[in-house]
């Protein structure tokens, strides 16, 4: 009895994902179709049911954002964007539309080194994602592991593998390293963006502080500390203070 209800579950198990991926599809679809006809409040809420759902695509996020933006949410459109470019850090799209809205925010903030080695170094980050590490991390154990097999297999060979051997290795090693301090750095410090029409940023985590500053909708911050409710953040110009956590919504 339990081997045929094993059976049934394995045989409606695709049937059922099937029939989920075909109602997403229809939900995006129609989505699409009220954004093209510029309702969008009501694309805006069929993708957010789909977002709820739990599908994660960046395609859905890049429509999201759209929509946002031409409602002038202009931080929800910008989070969007950044989380379409975390998939998807190659997508042209994304990168204009995103590059349009940073010039559009009321307060440009300018990095606190906007040298352009800094400013090649900010942009090269924006194509790493935690996949692509992944990728360079499986490709480089790959390589060490042929050129080894090679070493111990062919002695004849020893003396030409032998320095592919030893530079494969370093370099999957140095990469295991930097991608276990990627990780970390993506987990304990993430990427914020302000999606309030402003938030005051205080000096120390206390009501009664002193404000230090303001940030203003779609601006970005970086998570440095949390203490209960609230965070300390730092902005790409130098400044850093104490606020709320339910000021931002995480990349």
């Amino acid at each position: 009895m339990k081997r045929v209800c094993l059976l049934v579950c394995l045989i409606l198990l695709p049937v059922s994902m099937l029939c989920a991926a075909t109602d997403y599809a229809s939900l995006y679809n129609e989505a699409n179709d009220r954004y093209a006809a510029g309702q969008y409040q009501e694309a805006l809420d069929l993708y957010s049911d789909l977002l709820e759902r739990g599908v994660v695509n960046p395609s859905l996020y890049y429509n999201t954002a759209n929509t946002y933006f031409k409602l002038g949410q202009i931080g929800y459109a910008r989070l969007y964007y950044e989380r379409a470019l975390r998939l998807s850090p190659f997508d042209r799209d994304v990168r204009n539309n995103l590059s349009y809205l940073e010039g559009s925010l009321s307060e440009r903030i300018v990095p606190l080194y906007s040298e352009s080695i800094f400013k090649n170094f900010s942009k090269i980050g924006t194509y790493i994602n935690e996949r692509m590490v992944t990728y360079i991390e499986l490709f480089l154990l790959t390589a060490f592991a042929a050129v080894t097999h090679l070493f111990l297999l062919l002695p004849s060979m020893r003396d030409k593998t032998r320095r592919w051997m030893y530079t494969s290795g370093i370099l999957f090693f140095l990469s295991l390293g930097c991608g276990v301090l990627y990780r970390m750095q993506t987990k304990h410090h993430p990427r914020g963006v302000v999606t309030r029409a402003q938030v005051e940023v205080l000096s120390a985590p206390v009501e009664e502080s002193d404000a230090s500053f303001v940030l203003h909708e779609g601006g970005e911050v970086l998570l440095k500390e949390s203490r209960g409710e609230w965070i300390r953040v730092w902005v790409p110009d130098g400044r850093e203070g104490w606020t709320k956590a339910n000021m931002f919504d995480f990349i």
